[in-house]
């Protein structure tokens, strides 16, 4: 565990970054490939790391080393090598190109990432291009995380504990260190709490002189660091900061397509969907909560058909989400949460929705009037039932908010993951059998949501643009005076 520092001692480790840029002076970009593979694959197989962000988290080991693959597989593929040659080559065509005096000006460039505390190793998706651009980052370690115990009792306990708050970014940070010893000194670490008194100051000048500045959080997080970030980007300067708040998921499900479907294939169809549900406990905003079932005319056409169709997918769902909590157990829930979703759970039964409740999670029916809020705890699914028509204007009224969209039924090929590449031709319109609801999934893709293969959304690669921001333009920007 990372101790918190004072003041003054963040300053210095900040300090000591303006001379790091001469670490990597005579080493290759193969080499820091083989050290960057390396240590993620360590981190994948560490089970010490495993054991310790499950004692910090209040998860079971076998969810935490899944959603640590999850994280870190797609940053050390085939493709992401392919990807970290491009920016290497981007990099050192434009290093080439500098003059002395453009030379002296980007000297001294640090980065300051600043880490949230629902999903493990995001430092990796920072790292990455970093150590393409060979650029000195502080990672700024989340100073606290909720923290599940049981109780003498019986009841769970939830609390916030400076002690509990790993994760992982150090032990990343560590893996590059003992790869390649040069790496120790491009990249750092430090915790301290977050927009308490005596480091705001700290805050606004570390925010004024990163370049980038990348902040996780919540809206005070992200407040912290606004004034500092508008002040080092004056008009025309270009903006090399990015902002990552509180976003959410969703799953659309075509009744069609699952009613078709024979057992073995619904059977695995389910356990796809449970998995981008169950991964980080639902903490992540890939982690969806709410699931749109499509009515076709058919199914929509009356009452009983409806019902019919809504029963058949609250089935499914649950089947998933228990078989899912067997491989891959969820956390203990507190108290207050449990108390919570039974209350929206009997609320929903007295309506005559549909409601499913377990050990294993929940699935509530939901009306249609509005894209269901969140339930309460983990592993729980608002489900609404609706038309095409419909079930486009849900998606529109959320697109500000909206992180990823898994689509049940489409087939991973069928969805790359570049956000640039269109999907492949008639793969929606097959399975939606709508033109306008398939235009506003293109719509929403291309404002930056994530749209993927049910069982693929949180597995997210290096070229992921997350809510739209590439990380590549903010770490390796053209030259425009503030790079």
């Amino acid at each position: 565990m990372t101790a918190q520092l004072d003041p003054s001692a963040v300053e210095r480790r900040w300090r000591e970054l303006l001379a790091a840029e001469q670490a990597l002076r005579g080493v290759g970009a193969a080499q820091l490939w083989r050290a960057w593979s390396a240590a993620l694959e360590r981190l994948q197989d560490d089970g010490d790391l495993h054991t310790a962000l499950s004692a910090a988290r209040g998860e079971h080991p076998a969810t935490v080393r899944a959603g640590v693959a999850a994280v870190l597989e797609g940053l050390c593929d085939e493709d992401a090598r392919r990807h970290f040659d491009e920016l290497t080559q981007q990099f050192a065509s434009r290093e080439a190109g500098r003059s002395g005096e453009d030379a002296s000006s980007s000297s001294g460039r640090r980065a300051l990432v600043v880490l949230p505390v629902n999903v493990p190793l995001l430092a990796a998706q920072s790292a990455f291009f970093a150590l393409a651009a060979r650029r000195p980052t502080l990672f700024k370690l989340p100073s606290a995380i909720a923290r599940h115990t049981q109780s003498p009792t019986g009841s769970t306990e939830s609390t916030q504990s400076a002690r509990s708050a790993d994760d992982g970014a150090a032990a990343l940070l560590a893996a590059l260190g003992d790869e390649l010893p040069a790496l120790a000194r491009l990249f750092a670490s430090a915790r301290w709490p977050g927009g308490a008194p005596g480091y705001r100051e700290l805050e606004r000048r570390l925010a004024e002189e990163a370049r980038p500045l990348v902040v996780y959080g919540g809206d005070a997080a992200l407040a912290s660091y606004r004034p500092g970030a508008a002040a080092a980007s004056p008009a025309g300067s270009g903006d090399l900061r990015a902002e990552f708040g509180p976003r959410g998921s969703a799953a659309l499900v075509p009744a069609r397509w699952l009613a078709e479907l024979d057992a073995p294939s619904r059977r695995a169809a389910a356990d796809r969907l449970a998995r981008d549900v169950v991964l980080f406990d639902q903490r992540g905003c890939l982690s969806p909560r709410t699931v749109l079932l499509l009515l076709d005319g058919a199914a929509a056409a009356t009452a009983e058909s409806r019902a019919a169709a809504v029963t058949q997918a609250v089935a499914w769902l649950r089947a998933g989400l228990e078989r899912s909590a067997v491989e891959l157990p969820g956390r203990p829930a507190a108290v207050e949460e449990r108390a919570a979703l039974r209350h929206v759970a009997s609320q929903a039964e007295l309506q005559g929705r549909a409601v499913q409740l377990g050990t294993w999670g929940a699935v509530v029916e939901a009306p249609a009037e509005a894209l269901p809020e969140p339930l309460p705890g983990s592993r729980a699914l608002s489900l609404t039932a609706c038309d095409a028509v419909r079930c486009a204007e849900l998606l529109a009224s959320r697109a500000e908010e909206l992180q990823g969209l898994a689509i049940a039924g489409l087939e991973a090929e069928e969805a790359p993951e570049e956000i640039r590449l269109p999907l492949r031709p008639g793969a929606l319109s097959r399975l939606l059998g709508d033109a306008a609801l398939e235009a506003r999934i293109v719509a929403l893709r291309e404002r930056g949501t994530r749209v993927a293969a049910a069982g693929h959304l949180q597995r997210t690669g290096s070229r992921w643009r997350n809510g739209g921001v590439d990380l590549a333009e903010l770490f390796l920007p053209a030259d425009r005076g503030g790079g």
